[in-house]
């Protein structure tokens, strides 16, 4: 859910911010989900253990050595997409990104483990609740999950959890944050969001930059726009409704101004499809590239999460709206 990114971002400053559109993380499919096996890695004579953790016993993730490991969490909403993309492209995006990422740790650290959680559609998604088929937990509600699934890990004794996320709606942000923070608080685990220190954090890369390239003004491509068109397009073209998308004109709509004019839905705002952007221009070949990206800033961020390393810092001013003007009730 980029729109409300951007239109905040917009909000708490006019900056290079401005043109950073959520999506740059959106690329993702669960349907690579590495089976519970030993995977070769590319590495000569190295291997690593990667397992999904629906597949396995308590005895077989009992063996797992937990100050090492990595668990990586898939959380997105259930959300309209327009007329031409499945509600579930968050979370198919956001399994994905988790899945291929693991393959490529294995590797960057082939000895160690990482743990796939299944993907759990679940976050806040107000901005498009008006659509049938979007279903938006209260951001109290998300809070309390994600710190109660935290607490979870760290009952069983893991060290490193990142959540892999593919929405950017200001409430599921502050929502997960804020239980991060909180069970960071009170125990010794390391925990990681990857849109917050990417998008959040002014990140940049080639999908922006190719966007533009295309004539796109990047900063009405919002939601179920030319960049989500295209990661469907590359990993599932057989949910891709090709006819419907056809039909869509751009719709460029200033949602920071909707905003500030008392608009609280993207279809108060004029969005009358539930789409903001322009879907006939994205293709598979931007669709791979997309994913591409999205993979790549998960590895590094993942990799500075293991090693204990410092995380890319969200931007002040972005951090600022969260605490002062995003409420979770």
């Amino acid at each position: 859910m980029s729109s409300l990114a951007e239109a905040f971002i917009g909000l708490v400053g006019e900056s290079h911010l401005l043109n950073i559109h959520w999506h740059n993380l959106k690329k993702g499919l669960g349907q690579q989900m590495v089976k519970t096996q030993t995977i070769p890695s590319e590495r000569k004579g190295s291997q690593q253990m990667i397992v999904e953790l629906e597949t396995i016993t308590w005895t077989e993730l009992d063996k797992i050595n937990r100050s090492q490991a990595l668990v990586m969490i898939p959380l997105s909403p259930i959300e309209e997409h327009g007329p031409h993309l499945p509600l579930g492209t968050d979370i198919i995006a956001a399994a994905d990104i988790a899945a291929q990422a693991a393959a490529r740790l294995n590797d960057e650290d082939p000895q160690r483990p990482v743990v796939l959680s299944p993907a759990l559609p679940l976050g806040c998604a107000a901005v498009t609740a008006d659509f049938p088929g979007t279903l938006s937990l209260r951001g109290s509600t998300l809070r309390a999950v994600v710190c109660d699934i935290c607490r979870a890990w760290v009952g069983h004794g893991f060290k490193n959890l990142l959540i892999c996320n593919h929405h950017l709606d200001p409430v599921h942000m502050k929502a997960i944050l804020s239980a991060i923070r909180a069970v960071e608080d009170e125990s010794e685990i390391r925990i990681a969001e990857t849109m917050s220190r990417t998008v959040y954090a002014g990140a940049e890369n080639e999908a922006i930059t190719r966007g533009r390239a295309m004539g796109l003004d990047m900063r009405y491509e919002i939601h179920a726009d030319a960049k989500e068109t295209a990661y469907i397009q590359y990993r599932r073209p057989e949910l891709f409704r090709a006819e419907a998308a056809a039909d869509l004109d751009p719709v460029r709509i200033d949602v920071k101004k909707g905003m500030r004019d008392g608009y609280t839905t993207f279809k108060q705002m004029g969005a009358a499809l539930g789409y903001l952007g322009t879907p006939r221009a994205g293709d598979a070949e931007y669709g791979q590239l997309y994913l591409d990206v999205a993979v790549r800033q998960t590895v590094e961020l993942a990799m500075k999460l293991v090693n204990g390393e410092a995380l890319p810092p969200i931007h002040p001013k972005i951090e600022a709206f969260l605490d002062k003007q995003v409420k979770l009730e």
